[in-house]
């Protein structure tokens, strides 16, 4: 028969001990932050081909004016569809990785989120909202998976950018369609060239930011599997 003593040692290691808290289960995501930086690098480079189409407008507009008939479509028409096309795809990749990584965020910490999980989704394309509501998901994010850490380097200066950049670039497109009046085009290409400046250097931060929360998350679930 076993001593008590033995009994009780058995009890003690063959159970777990009352209070202990699991690893946070970190579901990997380097994937989608992979497709979602390849996604908004390609939108970024689709702004440089319109930036350069842009200036063949000019030409357009000459000979216009000169009494050719004006085109049906231009290399500017071309490229403003494929950037439109890539944005799409790249609000979805960047909403399905933030998705992923604030749930993540959710199993790291026990830090409260300013806007609910659908808003990674929401927050790009509602009206209104979506002029500083992706920040507030983007810092809550960050900060939900490392709480000492102060917010990403950058986060204001990223979000500034971006929306400058596509206040410009709207600008753009309004007077893309503006009709008959080939003044309003000649404005095309500059608003287009600082369109695409900006929204450049959003990409640049935007990917120093998408890889501290990758990293961050990672580091959080090396932590977990070794503690």
């Amino acid at each position: 028969m076993a001593h008590p003593v033995q009994r009780s040692q058995e009890r003690t290691t063959t159970h777990p001990v009352a209070g202990a808290v699991a690893a946070p289960a970190v579901r990997p995501q380097r994937g989608l932050a992979t497709a979602a930086l390849v996604l908004a690098g390609a939108v970024a480079a689709a702004a440089v081909g319109t930036a350069v189409a842009a200036f063949g407008v000019a030409g357009t507009i000459e000979d216009v004016r000169a009494g050719a008939e004006a085109p049906t479509s231009t290399a500017y028409d071309a490229f403003s569809l494929g950037y439109s096309a890539l944005a799409v795809l790249a609000w979805v990749a960047t909403s399905a990785w933030l998705h992923r990584a604030r749930g993540n965020a959710e199993r790291i910490s026990g830090f409260r989120h300013e806007r609910s999980a659908v808003w990674c989704w929401l927050a790009w394309a509602v009206p209104v909202v979506a002029w500083w509501f992706p920040r507030q998901v983007v810092r809550d994010v960050h900060k939900a998976s490392s709480p000492d850490l102060a917010p990403p380097r950058g986060l204001d200066l990223w979000w500034g950018l971006f929306v400058g950049g596509s206040l410009v670039s709207q600008a753009a497109d309004r007077l893309a369609f503006a009709g008959e009046d080939l003044t309003y085009l000649s404005w095309l290409a500059p608003l287009n060239v600082v369109a695409t400046a900006l929204l450049l250097g959003a990409f640049v931060l935007w990917v120093r930011i998408v890889t501290s929360i990758v990293r961050l998350q990672e580091a959080a679930a090396v932590r977990g599997r070794a503690g």
